[in-house]
């Protein structure tokens, strides 16, 4: 992740940040692939990981649907 605003204010987008952004992005969708996440938010392997672990495991929002796409479950909190 560059850590650069994508609008070219050069201000830091944090790691939270993302994290809200692709709950919000996977709430409206339903599903979204590994692969958009990481155009979407310019996330390198390592970061992606990351926010895999966070949606699966750290807050139960998501599952992964053979390794390519994360879903969106019905029993979530926000």
């Amino acid at each position: 992740m560059t850590g650069r605003d994508r609008r070219g204010e050069g201000a830091v987008v944090t790691f939270e940040e993302v994290v809200d952004q692709a709950m919000a992005m996977l709430q409206r969708r339903g599903r979204v692939t590994y692969r958009l996440l990481k155009r979407q938010f310019d996330l390198d392997d390592e970061a992606l990981e990351d926010l895999k672990l966070e949606l699966i495991k750290g807050q139960r929002l998501a599952v992964d649907e053979e390794g390519e796409v994360l879903v969106w479950t019905t029993f979530h909190r926000i």
